[in-house]
């Protein structure tokens, strides 16, 4: 298959094809020049397409949309004149390298896209016509007729539907309403995820619903980005179960904390299993702990006498180190914050700064943050605020976070505000100050986690009152 420009995807031109325009078997000129053919993709072979292949797109999606005309009208006498133009436009001896570089070069490709519309002999005739014509940019006169281009929707041929449906969703200006209802009754799936692609990139929400009935398929998670609390306020309002379970899943998806009243208010209004998963969802908060759970919980205690734990601990988690026990150095720590003592926290902290500045994972680093808990809360709480607020080292900074949401204390809850508003200056020559690093979403998620577990939401619980209306439970600050 080849794809060009968002256009439906057709498939590569048959070899056969072009020989019998030629009147020769194929004589793999791109390749000759030096731009190779590959038989990766599906097994397929595609003259032109290597690693500067995009340059040669539209001729190659030009060819590939003419043979498919071929098959639909096989007149070779129309399809020899189509590809001396496409010959004309796009030649095979042009400066390669430089040729998508030349004024107009994607522009010409447009030129071709009628011939995924044309069915019958007398629009191909058309359609050279115009292309031989003087006008600059030619099209025939259907390819600009909404008319046509609805018409063209009900077509028995797949990429005559899917080029209307493309072009009519195409235009900068507002496609009318009846044209995109229209498409999504459509029984093409790829017409209708057209559609529904355009209807959600320029936020639609009166055909949100109609839109939604019309999904053949599941809508890709990326369709469920790039909706704020406006946008939600606009979907929750239109009062229908279909919506609310698009918009429920925007705000659990994303984690749109803001939202809860709103989906709160919803619920009350039209009670549903999606609204509270949601909900609880969003109470429950984000986790970018490795393995998505409770990471503390999840680790068992070693069976073996202190001494061995200790060792094992000693042993570390650098990358060289072969020694096989490094794997059970995270269980060897729970275990010695269980078993051990306040005596061993001066131990456990060196091990926690020496793997943490080795480079270690924030989960490895929360779960020896949430281990010196154990062993001493009140050096543990100094400790923890003193790496965050240090200025010269990210890292350090989100393993910290990443303790305090493990160990979820709401000490740390004015801290993380602090740090959040007022993250500490970094060195002129540290590259990766808080203040900028912390916007990068790899490393907000542990500010988030921290924030969001220090101040007890994850304890909040949604109930009913007295009068069987929702309601969050904020009582409970947990164990």
């Amino acid at each position: 298959m080849i794809e060009y420009l968002g256009w439906p995807s057709i498939p590569m031109g048959r070899t056969e094809t072009f020989a019998l325009i030629l009147g020769q078997p194929c004589q793999h000129q791109f390749k000759r020049t030096g731009f190779g053919r590959s038989g990766i993709i599906l097994g397929g072979i595609a003259c032109g397409f290597y690693a500067e292949g995009p340059f040669f797109k539209p001729r190659l999606y030009a060819m590939s949309a003419l043979d498919l005309l071929y098959q639909r009208i096989p007149d070779l006498q129309l399809t020899r004149e189509t590809y001396a133009a496409i010959d004309r436009l796009y030649p095979v001896d042009s400066p390669q390298y430089r040729a998508h570089l030349d004024e107009g070069y994607y522009e010409k490709s447009r030129l071709f896209l009628p011939l995924n519309l044309i069915e019958f002999r007398e629009q191909w005739e058309e359609f050279l016509k115009v292309l031989h014509s003087d006008v600059d940019q030619p099209s025939p006169p259907f390819f600009e007729d909404p008319t046509f281009l609805e018409t063209a929707l009900e077509s028995p041929v797949p990429v005559v539907r899917q080029t209307a449906a493309n072009l009519l969703t195409a235009p900068l200006e507002k496609t009318p309403a009846k044209v995109l209802a229209l498409m999504l009754e459509n029984q093409d799936p790829e017409v209708v995820e057209q559609v529904t692609s355009h209807i959600l990139a320029n936020k639609r929400f009166d055909l949100f619903g109609p839109m939604l009935r019309s999904q053949p398929r599941a809508l890709r998670s990326s369709w469920y980005r790039n909706f704020d609390s406006g946008d939600l306020e606009r979907l929750f309002s239109q009062k229908d179960p279909v919506v609310d379970t698009f918009a429920y899943k925007v705000v659990s998806t994303n984690l749109q904390m803001e939202m809860l009243p709103q989906a709160l208010r919803r619920m009350n209004e039209h009670e549903s299993p999606q609204g509270r998963a949601a909900i609880e969802t969003l109470l429950e908060g984000p986790n970018p702990l490795n393995g998505g759970e409770d990471a503390w919980t999840r680790i068992k205690i070693l069976e073996l006498p202190m001494d061995e734990v200790i060792e094992i601990i000693e042993v570390g988690t650098a990358p060289g180190q072969k020694d096989p026990r490094k794997w059970d150095f995270l269980n060897a720590v729970k275990t010695l914050a269980l078993e051990g003592s306040d005596e061993d926290w001066e131990f456990l902290q060196s091990i926690y700064i020496r793997e943490v500045s080795r480079g270690v994972n924030e989960t490895y680093g929360a779960v020896m943050a949430k281990a010196l808990m154990q062993l001493d809360p009140s050096r543990t709480r100094a400790f923890l605020v003193e790496e965050l607020m240090q200025s010269d080292d990210h890292h350090r900074q989100s393993a910290a976070l990443a303790g305090m949401g493990l160990i979820a204390d709401p000490y740390f809850e004015p801290v993380v505000v602090q740090f959040r508003d007022n993250p500490p200056e970094a060195s002129s020559e540290n590259p990766y100050p808080a203040e900028s690093i912390f916007k990068n979403p790899h490393y907000a998620r542990y500010l988030d986690y921290a924030l969001h577990r220090s101040s007890g939401i994850h304890h909040w619980r949604l109930i009913k009152d007295s009068n069987q209306q929702f309601i969050i439970d904020t009582s409970s600050r947990g164990p």
